[in-house]
This record gives structure tokens, sequence and C-alpha cells, in this order.
């Protein structure tokens, strides 16, 4: 004769798999919205990098007839904030998401993102990275407590 307990896990984990496919349906949506929110925070962060030289273009009379910028940030003809984009994939099993310069970089976009000797770097790739992927982080634990 004997007598025992069991623990029977296997409820447990076919919970666990049913609530992690809710996760993973919900991760296009999160990367992608990674991606589009990152391209956004980094346009912002250029616009708000102010430089000296922006700072005397925003102070001086406007130009007429110039697409020039009057901002004291780093949008002058507009084409490096331009040039700032995203894109998002995703094939069922990978979801990958990217923004930035994704397409042909001008070495000038660069100098201004990392600084020089006499220009400081506005960081703003970096800056808006570390902010969409916090989101997205977020989003991810949002999604698994939902789902628990």
């Amino acid at each position: 004769m004997s007598k025992s307990e069991n623990f029977d896990i296997g409820r447990f984990e076919r919970l666990l798999q049913a609530k992690g496919n809710e996760v993973v349906n919900r991760a296009p949506k999160i990367v992608a919205d990674f991606a589009h929110n990152g391209e956004k925070m980094m346009e912002q962060a250029i616009e708000d990098a102010e430089t000296a030289t922006g700072q005397r273009r925003a102070s001086a009379p406007a130009k007429t007839g110039s697409d020039a910028s009057h901002s004291p940030g780093r949008i002058d003809s507009g084409l490096m904030i331009n040039q700032v984009n995203s894109r998002s994939e995703s094939d069922g099993t990978m979801h990958t998401g990217e923004f930035g310069w994704t397409g042909e970089q001008m070495e000038y976009f660069l100098l201004q993102e990392d600084g020089t000797a006499s220009i400081e770097g506005m960081n703003a790739l970096n800056s808006a990275f570390i902010a969409a992927r916090e989101q997205a982080i977020t989003d991810l634990i949002d999604a698994m407590k939902g789902s628990i």
C-alpha cells in the first residue's frame, strides 16, 4: 500500500501555451508600433536639437522664396529629417522593425548624429531607440499580464 501526492503541471502548461499564443498574436503590432514610434521620436529629437547656428537662423529675418527653415533645431533644408523612415515586417514567426536613416545615408547625417570636435552630437537615433524599445518592452509585459 502506498500513499502519494502528485502535481500535474500539464493544465498549467496548456494555459501558458494558450496565453502565450495571444502574446505572439500581438507581437506584429508591438513591433510595428516600435518602428513607427521610433521614427516620430527621432524626428522630434532632430527638431529639438538646437545649435548656435540654428539659434542664429531662428532669430534672423525670415528668408522669402526659400525652402530654408526658420527653426533653431537641426532642420535647414529638411533633407536630414525627411530621410528618417521606418518599416516593419512579419512572416508569422519573425517580427522585425527598424527606423532611422534606413535608405541612403549622407555622411552629414552621421556627423550631426554623433558630433565632431565642433558639432555637438544630437543623439536623435539612439535616444529614440531607447524610448521606443522601452515602450515596446512595456507593451510586451502588458500583453503578458493581460494573458495570464
